[in-house]
């Protein structure tokens, strides 16, 4: 183990640690422990945090389909949402902004045409999504 410093905080790191042996529940409590270091009154990240924590507890107990479903699901109900300016304020327009964009980098990170999926599915009802899969 050793500690790399950066220009907010020390990151401890495992130097026998072979890279495949880094789970998904790491990166990302590694994100949210980031964010949480940015947050401050000048910087709301709140969406964000909440994501990382929902997906933290969804890790833990979901298989890679049944999690990739719900979270794609979730950024386009939220893109839906922009698209129909049912946002009401800033702070709200915030918040959900953050959320989809840290789920939005955790579903790549699962794998990088998911990217193509979340342009896809934020026009389009899972009811045709299904019909196409068939």
């Amino acid at each position: 183990m050793y500690i790399v410093k950066t220009f907010k905080e020390e990151i401890t790191l495992d130097a026998e640690k072979i890279l495949k042996d880094l789970p998904l529940i790491e990166i990302i409590k590694r994100k949210s422990s980031f964010m949480q270091a940015q947050h401050s009154k000048y910087f709301d990240n709140t969406g964000e945090l909440q994501a990382y924590n929902d997906m933290i507890q969804d890790v833990m107990n979901m298989t890679e389909d049944k999690f990739v479903r719900k979270y794609l699901k979730i950024v386009r109900d939220i893109e839906q949402k922009f698209n129909r300016n049912e946002i009401t304020s800033q702070e709200e327009d915030h918040k959900l902004g953050g959320y989809s964009n840290a789920v939005v980098n955790v579903l790549l990170l699962i794998d990088p045409l998911y990217e193509e999926k979340l342009v896809f599915r934020a026009y389009c009802s899972d009811e045709l999504i299904d019909r196409l899969k068939e």
